[in-house]
């Protein structure tokens, strides 16, 4: 467990400062992607909804995104903790499928 988040920090590290200093420069109306936001997504689409390493990808990716912008400490950590607590508590209590036991 202490491998997949040490690798997974590292890949928000990487995704954040490329966020932060290069998809800056190719905004489409102002707006760029979020590609931490995206990527937490997805990944807690795709775990067991009582796996917790989509609540630490959260709490770090949050930190650095707070780190590399000019926003409060805890701002970024706020909304992805609040986001993936909400995905994890539909997931328990509303989706049963076969293919998330398995995985």
């Amino acid at each position: 467990m202490f491998k997949k988040i040490l690798i997974s920090i590292i890949i928000l590290y990487f995704l954040v400062l490329l966020q932060a200093s290069f998809f800056v420069h190719f905004a489409v109306w102002g707006v760029f992607p979020n590609l931490v936001l995206i990527l937490i997504i997805i990944w807690n689409f795709f775990e067991k909804p009582r796996n917790e390493l989509g609540l630490y990808m959260a709490l770090s990716g949050g930190f650095f995104l707070d780190i590399f912008s000019s926003s409060f400490i805890g701002y970024n950590i706020l909304i992805l903790m609040v986001l993936v607590i909400l995905i994890k508590l539909i997931f328990r209590r509303y989706v049963r499928v076969p293919f998330f036991e398995k995985i």
